[in-house]
């Protein structure tokens, strides 16, 4: 049992620090006798995303960018929109400002991620009144990693930016995109999720479009099957056309015919938190254990095992980017955070529900365990 902990802490937890190749000031300073203007745009609602804001609010306030927030005002059940809303009215700053019309969510539908494109692009190169970008996701990094524009642009939480030519290392690179990343979570997350159930069949649903492909870990599911010796079985379906509802349906169908095929599967689907309980109820039903590398929502709708960041540590990583980037600094120029610590989340609902029995020492290497499965009522 000893050896299962420590070989979790091996493949989760990892530290690493941010940079650049000379030390750059983040002193507070205005730009050109003006406040700086700070923007906003979302893949879709994220439970991490609210904590990063506050973070990095947080972080610029230790950095002398703007006076303490007090949070005791914001709501406790607030989602993004409510969280900017509430910067934007109470954090005082001599530098900078977190505009209320400067907020976009695409909701995880694609037609609204084409809208909100169309828009921002129109109001960075007509308006010019935005200085900085937050992208939270890899949709929102993808449509702001565009020579279109030169505003500069911070990508949080994507998981694989380069994969998703958010950021390149060629000349054909973004000067004006920074993204933190972590090149092998996804690949210590499959090791770590073997390591646990000791699958010999990983079911993987995907829609091979342009827009779902990149987050779907195709390509480190192909190369862990080989280093790990594991047949990797691959469903593709079309749904990222269909509306929510519909392409639940749809997906919940995929997965109750994989299980028919796989022992264990992992879920990366791009939909709305909301019909996650029901996509994979069919999976539940064949007692099959679960991973999602994309955090705590999709946990608490009932998938077995992921793995949390923390927020309060990274957010420090990104205004400390921002100050950098307000003193001169090229975004590229920032360098990553190439490691970041995790932490193993479990949902013993649903552990209950499949028979799968949490190794006893493990508990003890998880800080975060769901009890229940949690998810909101359809409205």
């Amino acid at each position: 049992m000893l050896i299962l902990i420590l070989a979790v802490a091996a493949v989760l937890i990892i530290f690493s620090e941010l940079g650049t190749d000379d030390k750059i000031s983040n002193s507070p300073r205005l730009n050109n006798g003006r406040k700086w203007n700070i923007a906003y745009l979302q893949s879709g609602e994220n439970s991490n995303n609210i904590q990063i804001l506050k973070a990095s609010v947080d972080g610029l306030a230790r950095l002398g960018w703007l006076k303490p927030a007090n949070w005791s005002g914001l709501r406790k059940d607030a989602d993004a929109r409510q969280c900017w809303d509430y910067i934007s009215s109470n954090v005082n700053s001599d530098y900078l400002i977190f505009a209320k019309n400067a907020y976009w969510s695409s909701e995880w539908q694609n037609h609204k991620r084409n809208y909100n494109r169309k828009e921002i692009l129109s109001r960075l190169n007509d308006a010019k009144d935005i200085d900085l970008f937050l992208a939270l996701g890899s949709w929102s990094g993808q449509d702001l990693a565009t020579n279109l524009h030169k505003v500069p642009v911070l990508v949080i939480s994507s998981i694989n930016p380069k994969t998703a030519g958010i950021i390149r290392n060629d000349d054909r690179g973004f000067t004006h995109i920074y993204a933190k990343y972590d090149p092998e979570i996804i690949n210590r997350q499959i090791r770590m999720f073997h390591l646990l159930t000791g699958f010999k069949k990983l079911g993987v649903v995907y829609d091979p479009s342009d827009n779902t492909k990149l987050v779907s870990n195709i390509e480190e599911l192909k190369s862990a099957s080989t280093e790990k010796k594991f047949e990797l079985v691959i469903k593709t379906v079309s749904y990222s056309h269909l509306p929510p509802a519909e392409a639940a349906i749809v997906l919940s169908r995929a997965y109750g015919e994989l299980t028919k095929e796989a022992d264990a599967i992992w879920i990366t689907v791009i939909i709305d938190n909301l019909y996650l309980p029901e996509i994979i109820k069919p999976v539940h039903a064949n007692k099959i254990p679960t991973w999602s590398p994309y955090g705590e929502r999709f946990v608490e709708a009932g998938v077995l095992f992921s793995v949390r960041t923390f927020p309060d540590e990274n957010a420090a990583d990104y205004a400390e980017a921002i100050a950098m980037i307000f003193n001169g600094t090229r975004p590229q120029d920032v360098n990553p955070v190439i490691s970041n610590r995790y932490e193993l989340i479990i949902n013993h609902a649903t552990a209950k529900i499949i028979d799968y029995k949490i190794p006893r020492g493990l508990l003890f290497a998880t800080e975060n365990n769901y009890l229940t499965l949690k998810s909101k009522e359809k409205k």
